[in-house]
């Protein structure tokens, strides 16, 4: 019987639609869990993971990664806006909801572009977009609020 997520009769295992999409999907609702594991089994031991302008390599770079984002955003949810799949490549654009440990909420856009290599994620490109912070009243009086853009990211 064969995989629904695999093109049938393909040497190289090349994922289908459907099996990027659940692979996205399940990474995700690992990071939202703080599943570092579960997160990490997504990806090729020689993955690429670009933040913005910063590189995670390798097993090793993207642990730390991934650490770092479920520290950032320890209580968050990821509101898709978009999922398209060309190959073995998907471009994923969503809204990270968060609530820091201070109580602090906020927002950040997020486009990112994933290449997959068999089952694996082996290079992804996330680039952080408009974010806020809601804040209060007299934070806002005291002139704490503001918005973040990065850098776009050159390949």
């Amino acid at each position: 019987m064969s995989d629904p997520n695999f093109l049938s009769g393909s040497d190289t295992q090349q994922l289908t639609q459907k099996g990027i999409i659940d692979i996205l999907h399940s990474t995700y609702r690992a990071l939202t869990a703080g599943n570092i594991e579960g997160a990490l089994s997504h990806f090729a031991e020689d993955a690429v993971l670009y933040w913005g302008s910063f590189i995670f390599k390798g097993r090793e770079g993207i642990t730390r990664w991934t650490r770092e984002f479920i520290e950032m955003f320890p209580m968050m949810r990821i509101i898709e806006t978009n999922l398209t799949v060309h190959g073995n490549t998907a471009v994923h654009r969503f809204i990270i909801d968060f609530a820091m440990m201070s109580g602090r909420k906020g927002m950040l856009q997020v486009v990112s572009k994933y290449d997959f290599r068999g089952r694996k994620i082996q290079l992804v490109q996330m680039v952080p977009g408009l974010g806020f912070l809601i804040i209060s009243e007299a934070e806002e009086r005291s002139g704490l609020g503001y918005s973040v853009r990065t850098r776009t990211l050159k390949p």
